[in-house]
C-alpha cells in the first residue's frame, strides 16, 4: 500500500508548523467531520462490474441443468447421495432424497424456451445415446465449472472477511476499543473510549488518539464550561443547548452526539475508499501543529486545534477559543515509530485502507472466475444443442468412435457405491472408499469384446459412451447443494 508521505510520518521531535495566532478550529473541525461522516456511514466502495455476478450465477445454474439432462439414467432419476453419505442406507431417507431430487429437477426442467415459442427449454438426452467424444466434452466442461465455482466461492468468502475487517477498523477508529465488524452500523454506543475527564481526554497519554469521537469532543468543548460560544470556535452551525460541561464520560457522549449530528449535516457521507481515507489522513497530519506557540511543549508541534501558549495546553480550563487535542505526550512517548502507532484511530484507518485495497484485488480475481464461468456456459450450451440433434452428430465422422455396449454400461451402473459387487461383475471401481464411488465399464474388457463381435454387433455398439463418461458424481456435495437450491 502506497501512503502519502505525510500519512507515514515518522515520529520524532520536529519543528512546529507556523500558523497564524488568530487561527480558530474551523479547519480542524472540517477535517474530523469528514472522517466522522465517512466512518459512521460504513459505505464500502462498490467496485464490482455491473451484472457479472448475476450472469455468472445464471451460467452456473444452466451448466448444472445441462449436465443433469445429459447424465446417465441412474443419476438423472436418483441424483447423488447427499452430504450425509450414510443416509442412503436408510430406505426411507433415500426415497425422500430421491423424491426431493425429482421435484427440484421437474421444477426447472419444465421451463419454456425463451427463444422458441411453444418449445421447452430442456430436452432429456440420455448418456446412452451420446457419442464418446460428446460425452467426454460434457464431463470435461462440467469438471472445469465445478472448479471455477469453488474458486468463486472462496473469493467471495475472502471478500466478506475483508469487509468485516473494514467495518471493525472504522468502528474502532471512531469509537475506540476493539470492535466487531459484523452486523449493520449501530447507533451511538455508551462505551466510547474517552479519557476520564476533559484534561485526561485531551492531553497526556491516556486520552488523545484513543478514538476520533474523543478527539472531536476535545476540539469543540471545554472542561470548565461549554456554551454556544465554545461551539463557535469549530463551526457556524448551531445546535440547541450546547451547554454540557465536558468533565465526565456521560457529558462527552452528549457533546459528541451533538457534534456528530452537525457533521452529518455538513458533510455528505462518502464511500470508504483507499484514496478518500488516505487524503483525509494527509489533511489531518498536515494540520497537526499548525498554530505556533512559544511556551507550549515542542512549541505546539503536536497540537491539533488552536490551543493556548502555555505548558498545560488542552486541559479544558480555558474557553477563549483555545480548545484542542494535545498529542505531544503520546507522540514523544512513541518516538521512532509511525504516527499511527501513537494516534490509535489513525492506525485503525490504516488497517481499513489495507483491507479496502485487498478487497479490490479479490473482487477483480472473483470477476475473472465469473467471466470464465460465463464463457464456459456458452461452450456447454453449444455442445448441448449438438447432443439434442443426433442427425448432426451422426453426420460428423469425428464423433463416430468406438463406444461401450449399452447393456454393459447399464450393468455396471447398478453397482455404484458397491465396490465388491462392481469388481465381481467385471467392472472397474472408482471411489474414495469401498462405499463411495462409481462403477464403470472396464475398457480393456470392452475392447476385447467389441473386436470379437466386429461390425456385425449392430448399431447399438456405435451409440454408447465410455466408462469415463459415466463418472457423474464428480463432486457430490457441491452438486447436491446447488441442485437443491433450484
Amino acid at each position: 500500500m502506497q501512503w502519502i508521505a505525510t500519512a507515514l510520518l515518522v515520529i520524532s521531535v520536529r519543528q512546529h508548523a507556523q500558523g497564524a495566532a488568530e487561527n480558530t478550529n474551523g479547519a480542524e473541525f472540517n477535517i474530523l467531520c469528514k472522517l466522522v461522516s465517512m466512518l459512521d456511514s460504513e459505505k464500502i466502495e462498490d467496485v464490482k462490474a455491473a451484472e457479472i455476478e448475476t450472469d455468472a450465477q445464471s451460467a452456473w445454474t444452466e451448466i448444472q441443468h445441462i449436465y443433469i439432462m445429459t447424465a446417465n439414467d441412474t443419476y438423472y432419476n436418483e441424483g447423488a447421495k447427499g452430504p450425509d453419505k450414510d443416509s442412503d442406507s436408510d430406505e426411507k431417507k433415500r426415497n425422500e432424497r430421491i423424491q426431493k431430487w425429482k421435484e427440484a429437477r421437474e421444477t426447472w426442467a419444465k421451463a419454456d424456451d425463451p427463444d422458441q415459442k411453444g418449445k421447452k427449454k430442456y430436452t432429456r438426452v440420455s448418456r446412452l445415446k451420446l457419442p464418446q467424444a460428446v460425452a467426454a466434452k460434457l464431463d470435461s466442461l462440467y469438471t472445469q465449472a465445478l472448479k471455477i465455482d469453488e474458486k468463486t466461492t472462496q473469493k467471495a468468502q475472502a471478500i466478506g472477511a475483508e469487509e468485516t475487517k473494514i467495518r471493525a477498523a472504522v468502528r474502532a477508529a471512531l469509537y475506540g476499543k476493539t470492535r466487531q465488524g459484523t452486523g449493520t452500523s449501530f447507533a451511538l454506543p455508551d462505551d466510547i473510549d474517552y479519557g476520564s475527564d476533559y484534561a485526561a481526554a485531551c492531553a497526556g497519554t491516556a486520552g488523545p488518539g484513543r478514538s476520533l469521537a474523543n478527539d472531536l469532543m476535545c476540539l469543540c468543548s471545554a472542561g470548565a464550561q461549554t456554551a454556544s460560544d465554545t461551539l463557535k470556535q469549530c463551526t457556524t452551525l448551531t445546535t440547541s443547548t450546547f451547554t454540557d460541561t465536558g468533565n465526565n464520560e456521560g457529558a462527552f457522549d452528549t457533546i459528541y452526539g451533538k457534534l456528530k449530528d452537525l457533521c452529518l449535516k455538513q458533510e455528505k457521507a462518502q464511500e470508504l475508499t483507499p484514496a478518500g481515507l488516505t487524503a483525509a489522513i494527509a489533511a489531518f497530519t498536515s494540520r497537526l501543529g499548525h498554530t505556533a506557540h512559544t511556551t507550549a511543549p515542542n512549541k505546539g508541534a503536536y497540537t491539533f486545534g488552536r490551543g493556548s501558549d502555555n505548558a498545560a495546553q488542552c486541559t479544558g480550563a480555558s474557553v477563549d477559543s483555545t480548545s484542542c487535542v494535545n498529542y505531544n505526550a503520546v507522540i514523544t512517548a512513541s518516538s521512532g515509530t509511525a504516527i499511527t502507532a501513537a494516534i490509535k484511530w489513525l492506525g485503525q484507518i490504516s488497517i481499513a485502507i489495507t483491507s479496502l485495497e485487498t478487497r479490490r484485488k479479490l473482487v477483480r480475481e472473483k470477476e475473472a472466475q465469473e467471466a470464465r464461468m460465463i464463457s464456459l456456459h456458452d461452450s456447454m450450451q453449444q455442445l448441448y444443442e449438438e447432443a439434442k440433434n443426433p442427425q448432426q452428430l451422426n453426420a460428423n465422422p469425428d464423433s463416430k468412435q468406438q463406444q461401450t455396449p449399452p447393456q454393459k454400461l447399464k450393468e455396471c451402473e447398478k453397482y455404484h457405491n458397491k465396490s465388491k459387487e462392481c469388481t465381481d461383475n467385471g467392472c472397474k471401481w472408482k471411489g474414495t472408499d469401498e462405499k463411495t464411488g462409481s462403477c464403470e465399464v472396464d475398457e480393456t474388457k470392452v475392447t476385447t469384446q467389441t473386436k470379437t463381435e466386429g461390425t456385425g454387433a449392430g448399431t447399438d455398439s456405435k451409440t454408447n459412451t465410455t466408462g469415463n463418461n459415466n463418472s457423474f458424481v464428480i463432486k457430490i456435495s457441491p452438486l447436491w447443494l446447488a441442485v437443491m437450491l433450484f
